[in-house]
């Protein structure tokens, strides 16, 4: 009897133990389908920088030094005012692209008014109106405002380009042990499949990366939207 009983407690360690292998190997390549998908955002990102550069800033110095250089083999006055024109031009498109890229006002005056000046921002460049609504009752880390800031980003960026919405909302809460992030539109809804060019993968990455879920869905008069939640006890831990 004692014999049976300690085959059945060596067989009961042994399916633990497969299992727990089991569960190692399934978390190593989770982590490195993240870790894979991380690097091709990576990728991606720098693609997209390159080519605003190349096609926005990069044309604008060109035709500024085609003006110097003609002025000179021709031996004749440059247009001061229309070069100056074109320099300030670049100048502002390159401020422009660092304030999407890492906003200061992030760092500096936190994420409420980094949210601010975001919904700001895209309403004055396209045709939607957005509104932004908040209650914040606990303060955040850096990292969490980082991680909700390029949230936000990213998905009315994605509302802007797909959803056909003329109306965005942007709701922040914060409790003492949960932070929730929504966003909602009054567009046209997913389509069944998501392509790679709405980001959705490097957003639940993020999101994970801090243990938090992320819900995505459409409703069936059309609208997308989007709840983040996250514990802040465990950001604690």
């Amino acid at each position: 009897m004692k014999d049976k009983q300690l085959i059945n407690e060596v067989n009961h360690i042994n399916q633990m133990q497969a299992q727990l292998i089991e569960d190692m190997a399934n978390n190593q390549k989770q982590m490195q389908k993240i870790a894979r998908r991380a690097w091709e955002v990576q990728e991606k990102e720098r693609k997209s920088i390159a080519l605003e550069l190349h096609d926005s800033v990069g044309q604008l110095l060109t035709a500024a030094i085609n003006q110097l250089v003609n002025a000179q083999q021709q031996d004749q006055s440059v247009d001061q005012e229309g070069l100056l024109e074109l320099l300030k031009t670049a100048l502002s498109e390159t401020r422009e692209m660092c304030r999407l890229m890492r906003p200061r006002i992030l760092d500096d005056l936190g994420l409420l008014a980094a949210l601010n000046w975001l919904v700001r921002t895209m309403s004055d460049k396209d045709d939607i109106t957005i509104d932004f609504n908040h209650h914040i009752s606990q303060p955040l880390s850096p990292e969490i405002e980082s991680l909700f800031f390029r949230v936000v980003q990213e998905s009315l960026t994605n509302v802007i380009k797909h959803a056909q919405a003329s109306h965005a909302e942007v709701m922040l809460m914060t409790q003492p042990t949960l932070a929730v992030v929504k966003i909602t539109d009054n567009g046209i809804g997913l389509p069944e499949e998501l392509g790679d060019g709405f980001g959705l993968s490097s957003m639940q990455d993020r999101v994970f990366a801090y243990g938090g879920k992320l819900k995505i869905s459409s409703g069936d008069d059309g609208g997308t939207q989007i709840w983040v939640t996250l514990d802040l006890v465990e950001q604690d831990q």
